[in-house]
C-alpha cells in the first residue's frame, strides 16, 4: 500500500531538495575547481557510507569535483584518500570562515551561551558579525564566569582595532591579543569550542537522490515516545548514524497523510527545527527518519533538573525561549502553522541546543487562518479563537508560545494547574491569565507573555518580534560592550 500511494510524494521530496538547498559556491558547469584552491575542515567527520571520506578538524583538501550542491569529491592532503564530504564541514582555507575563532552570524545571546559552557575556560573567545552594522565585527571573550564584548572598529584604510593598536587583518588582531592584554583583565587564550556540528542536508551521500531508504539497515533500539499515530524510537541507520524514527500504526492513516508531515519537515530547514533525513514507505509500519536529540523533550528535561544542582538557570531558560522563537519565526516566514507548540514538542540536544519538533498538526496555509473541523487539540495551550471557533493561525501559535514560556520558567510546570480543561475557556473569557511564574526575575518577561495572550489575535506580536525581544533581553551581568580603557 505504502509504495504505490507514496510514489508521487517521494518524488516531490526529492525535487524539494534541489529547491531548498541551492549551491552557495560558484563553480563551472562541469564542477571543476581552480587549481591550487585548498579547503580546510572545521569539524571532525566520520564517513557514513562507502563513497564518503572520514576526516579530522583542520585537515586540508584538494577539491576534485563540486558539481553537486551539497557533496564535494575531495582528496585529503594528509592521507591522499579520495571521497565525498558534506560541504557544511569545510571552508576555503584563505577565507575568514576557515578561522577557528570566526563564528559568522552569531548573536550576542549565542556567544554568551557558548562561551560559558564547561568546554571553554577563561580567555576563550570568538569573533562574530556585528548585529549593528554590515561589514563590522564584535569580539566576545570569557572572563571568569561571565562574558565581555568589544566592538572591532574599522577605519578608512580598512585597518581593524579594539584599542589604539591597528591591524591589517582580523588574523593579525587575534595574534597580537593572544600575546598582549586587551585590558588589565582580558587576554585571548583559545577559540571558543564549536558547540554544535552542522546538520548535513542528507542522511548520507548515497541518499542524495532518494529519500526512500532501505528499512533493513535501520535498527530500532529503544522506544522513547508514543503519539496518536505511532511511536518514536531511538535508532541507527547503517550501523553508524544515530537517528530518531517515527512510525505509523498500521491502518491508522493513509500513506499520503503520513507523508504530509515529511513534506512539511523537508521544506522547513532551520537550526532550531528538527531536520528530516529520510522516509520508509514501501511497507507498514512506515517510518519518518529525523535527526536525534540526545536529551529528549524539553518538558521532561526541565522537570528532571528542577530542585537539583543541575536545575536550568535563568539565562539558559531565556536562551532556550529565544531559540524556540527563532525556529517559529522561520515557520511564520514560510506561512506555516504548527498548532501544537508546547514544551513536549521541543527537543533538547547537547549544550542546551533546542529544536521545535512534531509538525503532525501543522498545515501550509494559503490564507491567514486554517479552520479545523474536529481535530483533537491541547486545550491549555490553545488560544480562545481555537477553543470557540476552531480557528488556528500563526497568531494562535504565538498564544501557545506564551504558555511555553510559562512551562520554561516553572521548570516544566503544568499551566492552569488548578483548572480542569473544561474550565479554561470560561476563565479566559473573564480576562484571567496565568500569573507571573515564581521563577520570573523580571516583570519585562511577564509583559512579553501577556502580549502573547491578547484577546485580539492581530494584537499579538509576531515571532520575529518575540525573537528580537529575547535576543536583546538575554544578558549575563557585565556582558555589555566595553571600552578597553575602562575595562578592569
Amino acid at each position: 500500500m505504502g509504495g504505490v500511494c507514496s510514489t508521487g510524494i517521494i518524488s516531490q521530496l526529492n525535487n524539494l531538495k534541489r529547491q531548498v538547498y541551492p549551491s552557495n559556491v560558484e563553480s563551472g558547469d562541469d564542477g571543476s575547481v581552480p587549481k591550487g584552491k585548498i579547503f580546510v575542515a572545521l569539524y571532525d567527520y566520520e564517513g557514513r557510507s562507502l563513497n564518503e571520506l572520514s576526516f579530522s578538524a583542520q585537515e586540508t583538501f584538494d577539491i576534485l569535483d563540486r558539481s553537486d550542491d551539497n557533496w564535494w569529491k575531495v582528496q585529503s592532503r594528509k592521507t591522499k584518500e579520495e571521497g565525498f564530504i558534506p560541504i557544511e564541514y569545510i571552508a576555503d582555507d584563505y577565507s575568514l570562515t576557515s578561522k577557528p575563532w570566526y563564528f559568522g552570524k552569531y548573536k550576542r545571546r549565542e556567544a554568551e551561551s557558548a562561551l560559558v559552557l564547561s568546554q571553554n575556560s577563561k580567555g576563550s573567545f570568538l569573533i562574530r558579525d556585528s548585529e549593528s552594522g554590515a561589514g563590522l565585527y564584535s569580539l566576545s571573550v570569557r572572563v571568569e564566569k561571565t562574558v565581555k564584548h568589544f566592538r572591532i572598529k574599522k577605519d578608512e584604510d580598512n585597518k581593524f582595532s579594539v584599542t589604539e593598536n591597528k591591524f591589517s587583518s582580523l588574523d593579525a588582531l587575534v595574534g597580537y591579543y593572544k600575546k598582549n592584554k586587551i585590558s588589565s583583565t582580558v587576554k585571548l587564550y583559545k577559540p571558543c569550542a564549536r558547540i554544535e556540528e552542522p546538520c548535513t542536508k542528507d542522511l548520507a551521500y548515497c541518499t542524495i537522490e532518494n529519500w526512500e531508504v532501505d528499512r533493513s539497515i535501520i535498527e530500532l533500539k529503544k522506544q522513547i515516545g508514543e503519539g496518536n499515530f505511532g511511536e518514536v524510537w531511538d535508532g541507527t541507520w547503517n550501523g553508524r548514524v544515530r537517528v530518531a524514527v517515527k512510525t505509523l500504526k498500521p491502518n491508522s492513516m493513509q500513506p499520503e497523510e503520513f507523508l504530509e508531515e515529511a513534506k512539511i519537515m523537508k521544506n522547513l530547514c532551520h537550526k532550531n527545527l528538527i531536520k528530516l533525513l529520510a522516509v520508509c514507505t514501501q511497507e507498514e509500519p512506515m517510518y519518518i527518519i529525523s535527526e536525534f536529540m540526545k536529551k529528549g523533550s524539553l518538558d521532561v528535561y526541565l522537570k528532571k533538573r528542577k530542585g537539583t544542582p543541575n536545575q536550568v538557570k535563568f539565562h539558559v531558560q531565556i536562551n532556550i525561549a529565544a531559540q524556540v522563537a527563532s525556529g517559529m519565526a522561520h515557520i511564520e516566514m514560510n506561512k506555516y502553522i504548527h498548532r501544537d507548540l508546547a514544551a513536549r514538542n521541543v527537543l533538547v540536544g547537547e549544550n542546551n541546543i533546542v529544536k521545535v519538533a512534531d509538525f503532525g498538526l501543522s498545515r501550509l496555509v494559503d490564507e491567514d487562518i486554517y479552520m479545523s473541523t474536529g481535530s483533537m487539540f491541547p486545550v491549555k495551550w490553545t488560544a480562545p479563537e481555537g477553543l470557540t471557533h476552531r480557528e488556528f493561525s500563526i497568531k494562535s501559535d504565538v498564544w501557545a508560545y506564551g504558555i511555553l514560556l510559562y512551562e520554561i520558567l516553572t521548570h516544566g510546570g503544568i499551566p492552569y494547574p488548578e483548572l480542569f480543561n473544561e474550565q479554561v475557556l470560561s476563565k479566559l473569557q473573564t480576562g484571567y491569565r496565568l500569573p507571573i511564574p515564581p521563577g520570573c526575575k523580571d516583570k519585562r518577561l511577564y509583559d512579553i507573555m501577556l502580549d502573547t495572550w491578547k484577546v485580539n489575535p492581530m494584537e499579538r506580536p509576531t515571532f520575529e518580534i518575540l525573537q528580537e525581544k529575547l535576543d536583546l533581553y538575554f544578558k549575563i551581568e557585565g556582558s555589555e560592550y566595553l571600552d578597553p580603557k575602562k575595562c578592569n
